[in-house]
């Protein structure tokens, strides 16, 4: 497209970051694991940039992404499960069916709305990071199918950033990768395993780039270092790329050149502007390289929804007005067509409303050549679904091949060719011009002179649409606002209207010249009516060729050009008054444009150019035009021409000089009504019959392909054919050869025969013996034999014995069991599958293949072995194991096994606190110290002396030492060590050690607080204790006490939890629940006299004294209590506690 085309795709909501390091957006899909696992890997711990992961998720399970790939690094790895801000060295992974957005330096939520069942989610989030990160932003696709993240490192190359694609050959699945690489939006291909070094070079380039411009001499406040004369050395940039690609672009804003000069000098490993210079020279790639990142475009249909619906509704309207010619439409820096083929559905709807079916044309131009060819294919990946309209879709598009393709109908009003807006006039007599995000990236000097060619390029009235960020403020004068927020104007009448010169005609040449043929024919240019042209020039240099080319067409007579169809494909500018469109479809036939009193005359004539292949002239026809009766001589020339395709016809009208002869002596076209009803019914017969034949044709183009396809299928199944005949023609041979050793081997068979029935027998009755489920099946899947137990398996009978396998019901849960006999037939290999019958047992089914004698495979031979029990005892196994290691890995006390070199070889999580690096106290020298002990005689243990070391000595250090551990914080704590020498199956130690360490901190620490509690036990079991029970912390009675059974006669189920309550009298019953709960909030001691039933009936009075059980950090851990009758003393320092700790409630 047209250089510097502004994308604006990100949403609006994505704010700049300004984050000091760079951030790297990674899109994968299918087989992207592996190759985000291999990139992880090989990532540095600390590379000093954000990870950003965008992968395609179910959306109704959840994902253990960030789980998997925190395995390959070092880096936290964070599911993004609301606003938070990126950080450097982290890994962040997008949630299931959720989007993601950069935003103001934070990651940002939002739901997800798929496209029509399509993933974009990579596309989503590389928008985002675009905008709001720029040129410190680093786009990554990796394995995955489809096209997702194409469109998103075209937004990030556009604003300066770094584009990475895996290596098709490297992925698992390379469709996005190829999609990115087509699409010429790779900055670097490469395998996983090399994209983290490249990320690494990237990020420091672009540190050197910012140092370097941080001392040297830059421009327009962009960082970058231009050398000691910047004016100079960019000049030469331009200079160069000017030579080397033709293109000029010294117009341009300056800062924008420079920041795309900047991300060339990242692609490229250059720090400053003079090395880069040298590149340019010396490298004959790179202009052309630099001259792609300038003309970088990202477009799309329906760009900025509001601005085209402002379109539709405020300007279209009055262009499908009666009267009015056919709306004629030019869509400048075009890019890839997107916003042409925008403009002309717009058109084409508003001409259906309109009820005239008025013809109307759009042309589009662009400076990218590659684009133009893209414009022209008018094929579209499935992604312009995200923005185009369903009707729209439907009406306008056909879905081809996986892609979506403009319809015939609309391709042939749209016309595209490839033009400099800044240095080739503009076309004239149009009534709509939509350059939009174009004068954004030129200086105001520019400006002024295009908005002064598009307003001579306009009718009066005519609509100029712009970009968001663009206005016409710099030729008020020659616009005026219909919706300046949508930057929609119309063109004010002027004056003195600049005149359209030569230039301007010569412009149209150029698009005549220029114009390629479309994907279904030749492409129609301009067809303009109207007077003479001017002579003064449009503010440009001219060319003496071009006017005298100008002249001569002004001298020639008016002429048209037709394609070998006979459809117009370019029309002089006196030629126009010749033509009338009609109603209806629109159409380039020149028959049925042509006025119609010339029509037959006309076709006369056609038809004897194309048939004799020489010129040909319909003589003198009259025509009533305005002003009176005119006659034309039309003339047929029929020619090839080297630049085009097919044959050429050329129509020249020729009028008599007005020299006053008497047009009623030229002949007439006129016919009878009649005869003229019959002929245009035959003329619009003969229309439709073309369409027809065209359709016909295009029909049988697609069909003659496919037919080459299956030509080239059948002569390789005769090659194989052939071989096979060969192959047999060979075994015919040795059969014969057979057949003369087989009737002198007869006797010598017949004797085995017996022999092989008797084997025959002996091997029925083993397998019936065996009690083996087996049957027997030929390649036709129909059962030959099988034995007894398949009964237990299938619903199979005698007669059966013939009638395919899968004609009988099974009792089996095996849908795949055609599947996997046909697989044994394919591979001649056996197969083995565990199945589950519908009673719930397991069997393993063997499927081999039937080999004859004569190593022929005739059948397959399944068999069902039972292993239930098998089973059973392996799921027991499995869950034992993962009971074991759940208990293992929660046990309180640090375990592990020491290697001989004392490095930890399996560990629980507990251990991780004492040993932290892994490694023994006695081999780690500077964790060593934190451990101290004593022997018996006061002595300090020394290293050789830890358990540890003892152990990997042979000894047996159990039930262990007690060792002082000094915390991070400065704090002690008493650890019990204990250790254990491992020894293989014969008793011999294996060299390697079993360590246990206990924290018994805290067990010491409370023997103070026992001894403390003895008092109150003598205390408590000097009263009288009728029964004595327990409660969790928050009060619950949860374990039963027969002593309370005892006493009051409750079953356990009546008395758990609150139960206790229903053997309170009822009067008493309100007041003990209350005390109870208030002291179990208040975690008081409760001391209370109510009456409880009695087991042989009535009631009696109790006294209740129960108090908590406290832990370590002073939570309640228990409650313990006792009744007494009330009147029985209890000693006011009695202590519940006390008691419970010696006395536990009788549980049998």
């Amino acid at each position: 497209m047209d250089p510097e085309k502004q994308s604006q795709a990100g949403p609006s909501s994505a704010v700049e970051a300004g984050l000091p390091f760079p951030v790297v957006g990674i899109g994968a899909s299918a087989g992207g694991y592996a190759a985000l696992m291999t990139l992880l890997q090989n990532m540095p711990p600390s590379p000093g940039i954000a990870l950003v992961v965008i992968l395609h998720l179910a959306a109704d399970e959840p994902s253990a992404a960030d789980k998997v790939l925190q395995r390959g690094t070092g880096m936290p790895v964070v599911q993004v499960t609301h606003t938070m801000p990126i950080l450097p060295d982290h890994v962040y992974v997008i949630p299931p069916d959720r989007s993601l957005a950069m935003h103001d330096g934070h990651l940002v939520l939002d739901q997800l709305e798929r496209s029509r069942g399509r993933p974009v989610a990579i596309d989503l989030f590389l928008r985002t990071l675009a905008t709001a990160h720029k040129e410190r932003a680093v786009g990554v696709v990796l394995s995955g199918m489809g096209s997702d993240g194409t469109a998103g490192l075209a937004c990030i190359r556009e604003m300066g950033g770094a584009t990475i694609v895996q290596l098709p050959s490297d992925a698992e699945y390379g469709s996005m990768p190829r999609s990115a690489i087509e699409a010429g939006m790779a900055d670097f291909v490469l395998a996983a395993s090399a994209i983290p070094a490249r990320l690494a070079e990237l990020r420091d380039l672009a540190n050197v780039i910012r140092d370097r411009a941080l001392h040297g001499q830059v421009l327009d406040g962009v960082p970058l270092d231009l050398g000691p004369w910047p004016e100079h050395t960019l000049g030469e940039v331009l200079e160069v790329l000017r030579e080397r690609t033709g293109h000029d672009f010294t117009h341009y804003r300056r800062p924008t050149l420079l920041r795309r000069l900047e991300r060339r000098l990242q692609v490229r490993g250059m720090p400053d502007l003079a090395a880069y210079r040298e590149v340019l020279r010396r490298d004959s790639s790179e202009p052309r390289a630099l001259l792609k990142d300038l003309l970088i475009g990202v477009t799309s249909f329906y760009r900025d929804p509001e601005a085209f619906e402002a379109l539709d509704r405020l300007a279209l309207p009055a262009l499908f007005q009666p009267g009015r010619a056919a709306p004629r439409a030019w869509v400048a820096a075009c890019s890839s067509g997107e916003e042409a083929w925008t403009v002309a559905m717009l058109l084409a709807d508003q001409s259906a409303r309109s009820g005239e079916g008025q013809t109307w044309q759009v042309f589009g131009s662009d400076l990218d050549e590659h684009a133009i060819d893209v414009a022209r294919a008018a094929t579209y990946p499935l992604a312009i679904a995200e923005s185009v309209p369903v009707a729209q879709l439907q009406r306008h598009f056909t879905l081809e091949a996986g892609e979506y393709k403009v319809r015939k109908a609309l391709r042939d009003q749209v016309l595209f060719t490839r033009h400099n807006l800044l240095h080739e006039p503009a076309f004239s007599r149009l009534d709509l011009i939509s350059c939009r995000n174009f004068l954004i990236y030129l200086n105001l000097e520019m400006h002024r002179h295009l908005l002064k060619q598009f307003h001579f390029a306009l009718n009066p009235g005519g609509i100029l649409m712009l970009g968001s960020a663009e206005s016409a403020d710099a030729a008020a004068d020659l616009f005026e606002p219909v919706d300046a927020a949508q930057r929609i104007y119309r063109a004010r009448p002027a004056a003195a209207h600049t005149p359209a010169g030569p230039f301007a005609r010569a412009a149209r040449t150029a698009w005549a010249a220029q114009a390629a043929p479309g994907p279904d024919g030749p492409v129609a240019l301009e067809a303009d009516g109207g007077a003479p042209a001017r002579v003064q020039r449009r503010g440009r240099l001219f060319s003496f060729a071009e006017i005298h080319l100008h002249k001569a067409a002004e001298r020639a007579p008016p002429s048209i050009l037709l394609n070998a169809d006979a459809d117009i494909v370019h029309v002089s500018e006196r030629a126009a008054r010749f033509l009338r469109p009609g109603g209806g479809e629109p159409t380039r036939e020149l028959a049925a444009l042509v006025l119609p009193p010339l029509q037959l005359a006309l076709r006369a004539a056609l038809f004897q150019a194309r048939r004799s292949g020489r010129q040909a002239a319909s003589g003198p026809v009259s025509y009533e035009g305005g002003d009176g009766i005119h006659a034309v001589d039309m003339q047929v020339l029929p020619f090839r021409d080297p630049h085009a395709e097919g044959e050429l016809l050329l129509v020249e009208f020729h009028e008599p000089p007005p020299d006053g002869a008497d047009m009623a002596d030229v002949p007439a076209a006129h016919v009878p009504l009649e005869d003229g009803a019959l002929l245009r019914q035959l003329d619009e017969e003969l229309r439709h019959a073309r369409r027809q034949l065209r359709d016909t044709i295009e029909q049988a183009e697609v069909s003659s392909g496919e037919m080459r396809i299956e030509a080239e299928e059948m002569q390789t199944t005769i090659e194989e054919l052939r071989a096979g005949a060969a192959l047999l023609e060979h075994g015919r041979a040795e059969l014969l050869s057979a057949n003369q050793e087989l009737a002198a081997d007869n006797r010598e068979q017949r004797l085995r025969a017996q022999e092989s029935s008797k084997a025959h027998d002996d091997l029925a009755n083993l397998v019936a013996s065996s009690g083996v489920a087996t049957i027997f099946l030929d390649r036709d899947m129909r059962i030959l034999r099988y034995t007894p137990r398949i009964a237990d398996f299938f619903n199979v009978l005698p007669s059966d014995v013939g009638r395919p396998l899968l004609h009988i019901t099974n009792r089996l849960d095996y849908p795949r069991l055609a599947e996997d006999a046909a697989a044994v037939f394919d591979t001649l290999q056996a197969l083995e599958r565990e199945v589950r019958s519908k009673d719930g047992r397991d069997y393993i089914v063997r499927v081999h293949p039937y080999r004859t004698t004569s190593d022929r495979i005739e059948g397959a031979v399944m068999s069902f072995f039972d292993i239930t029990s098998r089973r059973a005892a392996e799921d027991a196994l499995r869950a034992s194991e993962a009971r074991l290691s759940s208990v293992f890995d929660s046990l309180p006390l640090g375990a592990c096994v020491m290697a001989a070199d004392g490095v930890m070889l399996m560990s629980n999580r507990a251990m991780h606190r004492y040993l932290p690096t892994g490694i023994m106290p006695s081999r780690d020298r500077e964790r060593g110290d934190r451990w101290r002990a004593w022997h018996a005689d006061g002595r300090p243990l020394e290293f050789a002396d830890f358990p540890g070391a003892r152990a990997l000595r042979g000894e047996r250090v159990v039930p262990g030492i007690e060792m002082l551990y000094r915390l991070d914080d400065g704090r002690e704590i008493w650890t019990q060590v204990a250790s254990a020498p491992v020894s293989d199956d014969t008793g011999r130690c294996t060299g390697e050690a079993t360590v246990v360490i206990a924290d018994i901190d805290a067990l010491k620490r409370t023997e103070a607080t026992l001894r403390e509690n003895e008092a109150r036990l003598r205390s408590l079991i000097g009263s009288l204790a009728l029964a004595l029970w327990e409660a969790d912390a928050d009060g619950m009675i949860v374990e039963d006490s027969p002593s309370w059974r005892a006493y009051t006669g409750q079953t356990p189920e009546a008395w758990l939890g609150e139960g206790w309550l229903d053997a309170v009298h009822p009067e008493d019953r309100e007041r003990a629940g209350r005390q109870w709960r208030d002291a179990v909030a208040r975690r008081g001691v409760v001391d209370a006299v109510f009456r409880l039933s009695r087991p042989e009936g009535g009631w009696r009075w109790t006294r209740v004294r129960a108090e908590p059980l406290f832990n370590i950090d002073g939570s309640v851990r228990k409650w313990v209590g006792m009744n007494v009758e009330a009147g029985t003393g209890v000693a006011g320092g009695t202590s519940a506690p006390a008691v419970a700790k010696s006395f536990q409630p009788d549980r049998s």
